[in-house]
């Protein structure tokens, strides 16, 4: 799978099965990269940047920002 981002990286982590992997970037966004259908979902936050990301499964992760809050994110149907 190959993709092109538009800003700097700033944490990669995988699920626990490691069937998704997240893809945390500057701009405030989110990649959901599913690598069994070889798809990609976008995450945008309202929020400042992620500094970590703790996968707790493949449909529910914990992000840290930089506004030193943390947020959790989960994949309801078809919507983070």
């Amino acid at each position: 799978m190959s993709f092109s981002l538009a800003a700097w990286v700033n944490k990669v982590c995988w699920s626990p099965s490691n069937n998704f992997s997240f893809v945390a970037t500057h701009d405030s966004i989110i990649s959901v990269l599913n690598h069994k259908e070889n798809k990609k979902d976008t995450i945008y936050m309202n929020h400042s940047p992620a500094t970590n990301i703790m996968p707790l499964s493949d449909t529910e992760i914990l992000v840290v920002s930089y506004d030193r809050h943390i947020y959790r994110y989960k994949l309801e149907g078809e919507e983070w």
